[in-house]
């Protein structure tokens, strides 16, 4: 490949992606923010949504692109080229809904809208680290990514995330994950998944939405004693839920850094060169 990189087992634009657009901010990224879609919040003169999808063009894995989000909000800034889905009730239905436009591919990449420092390259590297890691022994996949603590130096430093902190390794979760389409159609899996993401920001919450077996192991064997792996825990995910749960390790904090907080987008700003949106920005 002339020297790049390999994808580790995808074949060059394989892969299907969607991305999440449906979010709103209501946290003042900035003096005079007004609350609005997260994917449509301005950044070195463009919207969130269209530094994700340049990435994911720009990506040698990618082929085809669906959003999920509000159409008529959409359109306008995104043009003509792609298919939308509409949000559900919670983030996991908005997900499905997504993967809905890909129900035949064996495999969609998911990323979030609000990604402003999502580039081509971080795409392929995390497609490609799924590639080389052990895919588990059950058809449905799912593989997220995670980002070590340590990753978080220099201007990134100032990123506040919420770690899992396991025998061996400090990590958060990233914004770029694989999916079987057929996941989302196993009710149990679904229903877990979206009490998980509800807990997102207290790790012990979540774990015990997994269910009081996995989520005791967790309490226990992670948060209180860290001596358990985080791919000791995974394997109890896919033997619990009869899928494979994928944590896959990307050294790169640009992954995990969804711009919700001020801090974050402060971060964008410098890492990108940018200036602050003007104070209308975000309606």
């Amino acid at each position: 490949m002339n020297g790049t990189p390999s994808l580790s087992g995808f074949p060059e634009r394989s892969l299907d992606a969607i991305v999440m657009a449906g979010g709103i901010n209501t946290r003042e990224l900035y003096p005079g923010y007004q609350p609005g879609y997260k994917a449509l919040i301005e950044l070195g003169g463009k919207p969130f949504i269209r530094h994700v999808l340049d990435a994911l063009e720009g990506s040698r894995c990618v082929r085809q692109i669906g959003i999920v989000g509000s159409e008529p909000d959409l359109r306008p800034v995104v043009g003509p080229d792609y298919r939308i889905a509409p949000s559900g009730d919670t983030p996991l239905v908005s997900i499905a809904n997504g993967l809905e436009l890909f129900a035949d591919a064996p495999l969609v990449l998911v990323a979030t809208g609000d990604l402003a420092m999502l580039r081509p390259e971080l795409v392929d590297d995390f497609v490609a680290r799924c590639g080389a890691r052990d895919a588990g022994t059950y058809p449905e996949k799912l593989f997220i990514s995670v980002v070590p603590e340590d990753a978080f130096t220099g201007v990134y430093a100032a990123c506040k995330k919420g770690l899992n902190r396991f025998r061996g390794a400090a990590v958060c979760h990233g914004n770029l994950f694989v999916a079987t389409p057929s996941l989302t159609r196993n009710e149990e899996v679904m229903g877990r998944l979206n009490a998980i993401y509800a807990a997102r920001k207290n790790a012990l919450t979540s774990a015990m939405a997994f269910g009081i077996g996995l989520g005791l192991a967790y309490a226990f064997g992670v948060h209180f004693l860290h001596i358990l792996t985080l791919e000791r825990i995974a394997k109890m995910a896919s033997n619990r839920f009869g899928f494979s749960f994928l944590p896959v390790i990307c050294p790169d904090p640009r992954i995990a850094i969804d711009i919700d907080e001020a801090a974050d987008y402060e971060i964008a700003t410098q890492v990108l060169g940018a200036q602050p949106a003007a104070a209308d920005g975000g309606k």
